[in-house]
């Protein structure tokens, strides 16, 4: 889905959640290990940010031009996309999708 859509958009994650078709801020806010400097709705406000900046790692993300990859890691795979993007895919996919939220060492590697 979101290399059929790459060319359209300007970011997009997959993301394991219960919540249905939400805003932005239920996106990145909620059922996801508390980020103090992002909660309860200021995301919403960060989509302008969106084309350079992303707001967290996901086990899958679709990147644009803009934004840098870091680089040195080998826990990501890269896979062009349309419209200049980038596909970055976890190498373990289990360690963000097996369980109800990727274990806190996951998000912080």
């Amino acid at each position: 889905v979101l290399a059929s859509l790459a060319s359209q958009i300007q970011y997009g994650a997959i993301k394991r959640t219960q919540l249905g078709a939400q805003l932005w801020d239920w996106f990145t806010d909620y059922e996801w290990p508390e980020r103090p400097y992002l909660m309860r709705g200021k995301s919403a406000a960060g989509r302008s940010t969106a084309e350079t900046h992303v707001p967290d790692a996901f086990g899958v993300q679709l990147i644009g031009p803009r934004h840098r990859i870091p680089s040195g890691s080998t826990q990501w795979r890269q896979e062009p996309a349309p419209g200049k993007r980038t596909l970055l895919i976890h190498r373990d996919p289990a360690a963000w999708f097996a369980g109800p939220l990727p274990e806190p060492l996951t998000l912080e590697r």
